[in-house]
């Protein structure tokens, strides 16, 4: 029997229709079976450990008009990096000033880096290689105020999405809100969407509300992924914000999972912070069609 969740239904509770998600074999104990999305082995990853730099990297994003690398931001620095795919670090240059950076996206040789607080900075990325002294143009209050630590590009309808992390908008909803943002010639606010806290579910290990960190749209499945380093879950959403499925991540294997990204053959990529690990790492998950 092909099943991956199984749903159980709890009472409703103030007109919330309330679930909870058993992930099979989602418990940390000994004979842990780590639990997949289709087409991913999340048990069996490629790892690549960072240097120190790096220790708290928080976003990684590719450029499609450049497969060969992974590109990288950690939270304290303004600081874009450019690694190889065996996560070592070719280019480093400052894009700002230090701050709290979590997320990025590169689109058309532009790159876009999310700071916590909503602000997005953007950027020409052959300019940044070449060395130019870069003054990146900077988008405030595009989103109200909140924390913020996912930023996505679907193709399928050349948007960026911003994904709250903690928002008070939220906090009275259940729910975790995303802004669709138009990208063109100016980065503006074009949409509010909604995930509903009831339909992302925690899992029997999990009890606190959910904080993501991370968001990537799948351009095969037509699916959000969706990473959460608090819960320590993965969340798979179809492209209407409507969740499907939720993993638990092994914490051995993920043990601060931060930075999410999709390469050009859609493997999909994971980078974890350093936190009580001892070194960063970036796992990637080759795509399979078996």
């Amino acid at each position: 029997m092909n099943i991956n969740l199984l749903y159980k239904r709890w009472p409703v509770k103030s007109g919330i229709l309330w679930f909870c998600v058993v992930l099979l074999g989602c418990s940390n104990k000994e004979g842990y079976t780590q639990q997949s999305p289709a087409n991913y082995d999340l048990s069996r990853p490629e790892v690549r450990t960072l240097n120190q730099a790096l220790e708290e990297i928080s976003g990684i994003a590719f450029d499609p008009a450049d497969p060969q690398s992974i590109y990288a931001q950690e939270d304290e620095t303004g600081t874009l990096y450019q690694l190889d795919l065996d996560g070592m670090v070719k280019q480093t240059f400052p894009f700002g000033k230090d701050g709290d950076y979590e997320d990025l996206s590169v689109i058309d040789n532009k790159v876009y880096v999310l700071k916590s607080n909503g602000d997005i900075f953007t950027f020409p990325l052959e300019e940044w290689k070449s060395k130019k002294n870069i003054v990146p143009q900077v988008y405030e209050n595009l989103v109200p105020k909140g924390e913020y630590e996912g930023l996505a590009y679907n193709p399928s309808d050349g948007r960026l999405y911003v994904l709250c992390k903690e928002c008070k908008v939220d906090k009275n909803h259940s729910a975790v809100t995303v802004y669709q943002l138009e990208i063109e010639d100016e980065l503006s606010l074009s949409n509010t969407l909604s995930i509903p806290d009831s339909l992302i579910l925690q899992t029997q290990e999990s009890k606190k509300s959910f904080k993501p960190s991370a968001l990537s749209y799948h351009p095969v499945a037509n699916q959000w992924y969706i990473l959460s380093s608090v819960n320590r879950m993965l969340v798979v959403a179809d492209e209407n914000w409507q969740v499907r499925e939720a993993y638990t991540l092994d914490r051995k294997m993920f043990p601060q999972p931060e930075g999410m990204a999709f390469d050009q053959e859609n493997n999909l990529w994971i980078s974890n912070e350093a936190g009580d690990a001892g070194a960063a790492t970036i796992l990637s998950f080759t795509y399979t069609t078996d």
